[in-house]
C-alpha cells in the first residue's frame, strides 16, 4: 500500500503529538480493555469484527465460528460495557479509535 492510499490513516499518521489521539482511543475503548483484562475476554476482537463486517452478525458469528446467539450477547455486553447503543454515532467513533490503534 502506498502513503497515498492511506486514507484516514494519512491523516491520524500526520498529527505529530499522539498523546491526543491515545487519550481518544483510550476514551473509547479503554472501558472494554480493562474488562477484557479483568475478566479473560475477548470482547475488543467482537467488536472490531463486528464494525468491520458492517454488524452482520451472522458473518461475525461464521468469522469467529460461535453461534448467532452467542454473537448477540457479546454485542450486548459491549453496549453495556462501553454505555452506547451502538448507533451509526457510536460506530464512527468506536471504528476511528480502531483505526488510531493501528497508528500508534
Amino acid at each position: 500500500m502506498r502513503y497515498s492510499d492511506t486514507g484516514i490513516y494519512k491523516l491520524l499518521m500526520a498529527i505529530d503529538d499522539k498523546s491526543n489521539l491515545r487519550d481518544y482511543y483510550n476514551e473509547c475503548l479503554g472501558a472494554l480493555l480493562e474488562y477484557d483484562v479483568k475478566n479473560g475476554t475477548d470482547y475488543i476482537s467482537t467488536l472490531r469484527c463486528y464494525l468491520e463486517n458492517e454488524s452482520s452478525i451472522a458473518e461475525v458469528a461464521k468469522l469467529t465460528y460461535v453461534h448467532r446467539n452467542t454473537v448477540n450477547y457479546k454485542i450486548k455486553k459491549i453496549k453495556e460495557i462501553l454505555n452506547c447503543d451502538l448507533s451509526q454515532s457510536d460506530k464512527l467513533k468506536l471504528t476511528l479509535a480502531f483505526c488510531i490503534e493501528k497508528v500508534l
